[in-house]
């Protein structure tokens, strides 16, 4: 197991977590109770969860405002700021697709539990 695993299971094992988790995950689960935005969210009508196809959009949008930044100088100040905008935008609907999901037995919402056991 590499170093990144082992941060991310000491991430998931962290109960202080939990003050925060349970109560986000409850208000998420109140804010899309109608069924349609819950499976919207959940990806049900797809037939595949929509949380991992969604987390490519914000991380994407990151990843790529270091280009403008590094290779763009002064005046490509703007682009940079309007992708992370966009990842900023797009991060609200994937978090609260991820937790509408589904979470494996075993796990908690919101600790990490997409990690690899």
């Amino acid at each position: 197991m590499n170093i990144l695993h082992q941060a991310a299971r000491r991430l998931e094992r962290l109960e202080a977590l939990d003050k925060v988790a349970k109560p986000l995950a409850g208000a998420v689960g109140r804010a899309v109770r109608p069924r349609v935005m819950r499976n919207l969210l959940s990806g049900t009508d797809l037939g595949h969860p929509l949380h991992p196809m969604l987390t490519d959009l914000p991380i994407g949008a990151w990843v790529m405002s270091a280009l403008p930044d590094a290779a763009g100088g002064p005046a490509a100040e703007g682009a940079a700021d309007l992708l992370v905008t966009a990842g900023v935008v797009a991060a609200v609907p994937t978090a609260a697709a991820g937790l509408t999901g589904p979470i494996p037995p075993g796990r908690r919402p919101g600790s990490g539990w997409c990690t690899p056991r």
